[in-house]
């Protein structure tokens, strides 16, 4: 048994030291501006308007700590990502009805009763539906959907969240300014600490948007 705990205990510093090293200020900054991020955060902006339940804004608010003008850059390129995903959503909606509405309820978040109260809004008022629901953070792949089956204004469906998307963006940017005029040297050198902390506060975030 004493041997045993002294294996565990090993393992487990042996972890501690090899995420301080993965997970260091430098190796995030250089990530955050690798060619690998930026065909993330396009993928992760395309996923996010699709079948996936991801928060648009987590990935690029991530590498924004690390490198703020990367990071305001991969906002841009997952909002084009996003578009690229409403477009192939209002399509397939135009098409297999049935099937895309049984696979959208299906997503986390995503129930019947947001489906059906999201085709009621775009009927009364497309135009502030689009804006004003996109601004309070509902997934904007409902309406994407929804309006494909109704064979709404293609153009509006799609370039109409652009603008919201960019204050989004640019609101989710000041919040990480404003974080990192407080914590940056601690971020410097706790970076481990700190994005374990980042994404366990977005797992709770969500876990709490589901209920």
């Amino acid at each position: 048994m004493f041997v045993l705990n002294d294996y565990i205990a090993a393992l487990s510093f042996w972890l501690r030291i090899k995420s301080r090293r993965i997970l260091s200020f430098e190796v995030l900054k250089n990530f955050s501006e690798s060619a690998n991020a930026l065909i993330i955060s396009f993928f992760w902006g395309f996923f996010s308007a699709t079948f996936f339940a991801l928060p648009f804004t987590m990935f690029f608010m991530f590498t924004s700590i690390f490198s703020p003008l990367y990071g305001f850059f991969h906002g841009l390129v997952g909002l084009l990502g996003a578009t690229i995903g409403s477009i192939l959503m209002y399509n397939l909606a135009n098409t297999y009805t049935l099937e895309i509405n049984t696979l959208l309820a299906r997503i986390p978040g995503i129930n019947q009763a947001l489906i059906d109260k999201a085709k009621k809004e775009l009927l009364s008022n497309m135009d502030a539906t689009l804006i004003w629901q996109y601004l309070k953070g509902v997934p904007i792949k409902i309406y994407s959907v929804q309006a494909g089956i109704l064979s709404l204004d293609f153009k509006k469906v799609i370039f109409m969240p652009l603008p919201v998307g960019l204050i989004k963006i640019s609101l989710a940017m000041l919040i990480v300014v404003v974080f990192l005029k407080l914590f940056r040297k601690s971020i410097q050198t706790y970076s481990h600490r700190w994005v374990y902390l980042y994404f366990i506060g977005w797992i709770i975030f969500y876990l709490f948007s589901l209920r």
